[in-house]
């Protein structure tokens, strides 16, 4: 057998394999990941507006002195650590 016939065989019996062979999504599955992208967008969008939400009823509200020491040695040690 040529090499040309072998890969003409091989190509045959991939073909005639459904479990091998590629169906491709068509439109229903480019449609249904464009509908799932979206519902997803929405709920990133909506967690944002509660969260924000929630942040709205405190404003200018201040961080303690003792936390802010506090990130500020965190940050310092963190950034000694990647040095």
């Amino acid at each position: 057998m040529t090499k040309s016939a072998s890969k003409a065989a091989a190509r045959k019996t991939r073909d005639a394999n459904p479990k091998t062979a590629s169906k491709g999504r068509g439109k229903a599955g480019n449609k249904h990941h464009k509908r799932a992208a979206n519902v997803a967008a929405e709920m990133v969008r909506n967690t944002h507006r509660k969260t924000t939400a929630l942040f709205e009823q405190f404003p200018g509200t201040q961080v303690p002195d003792t936390f802010r020491v506090l990130a500020e040695r965190n940050v310092a040690h963190t950034r000694e650590l990647y040095e």
